[in-house]
């Protein structure tokens, strides 16, 4: 986990936060922007599901001079990748419908 406060941060307890406070969620990322564990917190927030939170938190750490490039261009290839999918599953979706009427 991660060190917050002394008390260990876990993966699951940060996208817990990012989802249900995103504003708490960015003082805990951009506190440990400066420290060891930077990459360990952009890692999480990368292999999370995407949801309006996590965009949203994505969103506000673009011009934080702290969090690299290569951050953000991983960031937006998942999210076109998860687009596709989902475009895709509503496809099957649309083509199961019609088949069944």
């Amino acid at each position: 986990g991660i060190a917050e406060g002394g008390s260990m941060i876990t993966a699951t307890r940060l996208r817990g936060i990012i989802q249900n406070n995103p504003a708490i969620a960015l003082d805990i990322i951009r506190s440990s922007l400066d420290t060891p564990r930077k990459q360990q917190i952009l890692d999480i927030i990368l292999q999370s599901p995407l949801t309006v939170s996590i965009l949203h938190v994505v969103s506000q750490l673009i011009n934080n001079p702290l969090v690299p490039q290569t951050f953000f261009v991983s960031f937006v290839d998942k999210t076109l990748k998860a687009l596709d999918a989902i475009k895709g599953s509503s496809h099957q979706v649309c083509a199961w419908h019609a088949v069944e009427e």
